[in-house]
């Protein structure tokens, strides 16, 4: 079995922290067609794609860490 579960993180590198949000999408038998597998990442990211910042968690932090390693290339809000 197989657990398929969707995560949006964005991070706040200044402020240190993090804000996100995470569901299960579903399980996949692996003894279950493949087609299932690929409808149930279709759906993943057809939820993702409908979130918004609005929808993230609370700032989670602060971590510490970041501040000693460089920033790594990040995208632009929808």
């Amino acid at each position: 079995m197989l657990d398929v579960s969707i995560t949006w993180w964005v991070d706040d590198r200044e402020g240190r922290t993090r804000r996100l949000r995470s569901e299960k999408v579903g399980v996949y038998d692996r003894r279950t067609a493949p087609s299932e597998l690929r409808r149930r990442l279709a759906a993943g990211l057809a939820a993702i794609d409908r979130w918004t910042p609005a929808d993230l968690g609370p700032a989670h932090g602060p971590f510490k860490a970041w501040t000693e390693h460089p920033a790594g290339p990040s995208l632009p809000l929808r």
